[in-house]
């Protein structure tokens, strides 16, 4: 199948998202697709010094990247949605797929290419111009499905907006099993009595850095490694743990280095807050699927989580430990109990089994491709 995927993610960059559509794009052509990849030419907001652009995302050069002219003008949002729909129906794809709106109901309207749009938040949130664009897009003939990451977005939809149960997909996000020749950066610890806790992931508000610090200040029996945040939410950190010195912070890392920290900790911690600011400062708690959280599984290491309903959704008692919001206390008592080695292993190897089998890109590439076919 030839696919043409639009996103408004910025490649290359440290977003989330960015990841996410690099993963995909990469899993839907390592299942046979032909692949093309539609974004902004951001040049002023890329990151810099990225001379790969596949291998900083640590996916494999299967797919093709083609950036669409992202102006330095008011409306250009709307611009590159047009640009790209017109390009997209111009390389006679038989599926167009996106993140983007606007793209996606522009594709709709030129072409006569079943198209698919993925929403990890509720449309309203995106602007009053862009919900009527969806709004358009549900009744389009060519408009086939909507993919959702969790089951309460799924439920939005459905209680919100003109669309009928079969024509919403939930898929989880996912990730990608990890490297088994992965060098490992510091030396085994079984013989020390201190445990490796690691947190990789933002430091926006309610992503768990703030409940981290209170944690750390309350627990140091352990030794933590802290990657994320940009330089001066770091430098904020490290002020408020100034007096502790088992605490190690590594700042943005790529995917490969990420990995290696999460494969050498022996906890991974994920202490979320019911109310969650994405980086472009939207609410998204009561709908988030964290790329870490399936990260953390695919490590095979225990996981400390907090108890959300959104996060039930992938997370149980038996492949995590979950823990009330704002409970210290809880979080202590849960790391005391991953003392046990044995504990760890059983919750680690529950969490990769539960990974394997349901969250990993190939598995969410395989689904989204079976949903075209049903519609």
């Amino acid at each position: 199948m030839k696919i043409v995927y639009i996103a408004s993610s910025i490649i290359p960059s440290q977003s989330a998202n960015s990841v996410h559509v690099m993963k995909m794009c990469s899993a839907l052509a390592r299942l046979g697709n032909e692949v093309t990849l539609l974004v902004p030419d951001a040049v002023n907001e890329m990151q810099e010094g990225i001379n790969d652009v596949y291998a900083y995302y640590d996916v494999d050069e299967n797919f093709e990247i083609q950036y669409i002219n992202w102006p330095r003008i008011k409306g250009k949002g709307i611009i590159f949605a047009i640009t790209a729909a017109r390009r997209a129906v111009r390389l006679k794809p038989d599926f167009i797929y996106g993140r983007n709106i606007s793209a996606c109901y522009f594709s709709s309207v030129f072409g006569k290419v079943p198209v698919g749009y993925e929403s990890h938040s509720p449309v309203k949130n995106e602007g009053s111009l862009l919900e009527y664009f969806f709004r358009k897009m549900l009744s389009k003939k060519h408009f086939v499905f909507l993919a959702v990451i969790t089951k309460s977005l799924e439920k939005y939809y459905l209680e919100t907006y003109a669309i009928s149960k079969r024509k919403i997909v939930v898929l989880p996000d996912a990730s990608d099993p990890v490297c088994a020749k992965i060098a490992l950066p510091f030396e085994n610890n079984e013989s020390s009595k201190k445990l490796r806790i690691g947190y990789i992931g933002s430091f926006h508000k309610g992503k768990g850095i703030e409940t981290l610090i209170q944690l750390i200040s309350q627990y140091a029996n352990a030794e933590y490694h802290i990657v994320g945040g940009n330089q001066k939410q770091v430098t904020e950190a490290k002020s408020a743990l100034s007096k502790i010195d088992n605490v190690k912070f590594y700042g943005f890392l790529s995917q490969k280095e990420a990995e290696k920290i999460r494969v050498s900790c022996d906890v991974l911690l994920a202490p979320y807050s019911s109310i969650v600011k994405s980086a472009g400062t939207l609410e998204i708690g009561k709908w988030m699927s964290p790329l870490k959280i399936f990260e953390y599984m695919a490590a095979g290491k225990a996981i400390i989580a907090t108890d959300l309903p959104v996060l039930r959704e992938v997370l149980n008692e038996t492949n995590s430990i979950l823990v009330k919001e704002n409970d210290i206390r809880g979080w202590v008592s849960a790391i005391q109990r991953l003392q046990d080695p044995q504990m760890r292993k059983k919750i680690g190897e529950q969490a990769y089994m539960d990974f394997k089998e349901n969250f990993t890109w190939d598995v969410r590439a395989k689904r989204l491709l079976d949903e075209t076919t049903r519609t």
